[in-house]
């Protein structure tokens, strides 16, 4: 299907074409894959994500358990 697209926004324009040389993709490509990504987003699998989430917990070296623990992991650097 061919649609046309007027009044876009030059910003707009400029940061599709931006974004299209940034992922090596047309610009016709970058704005299908906007969309896509916009108006069909992708359903993940509850137990999946979780699943996914447990693994990468298991691969990290942090062992971060609280919330009391992460927020002294984020102001650690802090002055």
């Amino acid at each position: 299907m061919n649609i046309t697209v007027k009044d876009l926004p030059e910003p707009v324009h400029e940061r599709l074409k931006e974004a299209a040389t940034a992922t090596g993709r047309s610009l016709n490509k970058m704005i299908v894959h906007t969309l896509e990504r916009a108006v069909m987003p992708t359903v993940t699998d509850r137990r999946e994500l979780l699943g996914r989430i447990a693994r990468f917990r298991g691969e990290s070296p942090l062992r971060i358990e609280s919330l009391e623990e992460i927020e002294a992991a984020v102001n650690e650097e802090r002055p």
